[in-house]
């Protein structure tokens, strides 16, 4: 009877840790890594933005597929960053178009001094 209880004892030992490190490679497959590769790709887009590149596809090509959260969170960061693109591209354009039609107007000396005297104390551009 002893030795039975005792085999009992290491079977059931056996099989808990062999179900713990299977729920542990689980989690670590479909929490840990997404999560950590979410992590690493916005270390990424903000170095390359501190760099002053426009970094492009960052999150898309993660490729994760947990059908969950962690999914949800990673394709929300794609569209972020597509967003954040397009918002620049708009900006960019619009300043381009605004800097433009304001060289083409022709201003006289005075106009472009009292412009400059009243928006260097206020922070607005003086076209």
């Amino acid at each position: 009877m002893k030795s039975f209880v005792l085999q009992y004892t290491i079977a059931m030992f056996i099989i808990v840790n062999a179900v713990a490190v299977l729920m542990a490679l689980h989690m670590k497959k479909k929490l840990v890594t997404p999560v950590n590769s979410i992590a690493k790709a916005a270390e990424e887009y903000i170095k390359e933005r501190k760099d002053g590149n426009n970094p492009k596809g960052t999150f898309k090509s993660l490729e994760i597929s947990t059908g969950d959260e962690i999914e949800n969170s990673a394709l929300t960061m794609a569209d972020m960053e597509q967003d954040i693109a397009d918002y620049e591209k708009t900006l960019r354009a619009y300043r381009r178009r605004r800097s433009v039609s304001a060289r083409s107007l022709p201003s006289p000396p005075e106009f472009r001094l009292i412009c400059c005297l009243t928006s260097r104390g206020e922070g607005r551009n003086p076209v």
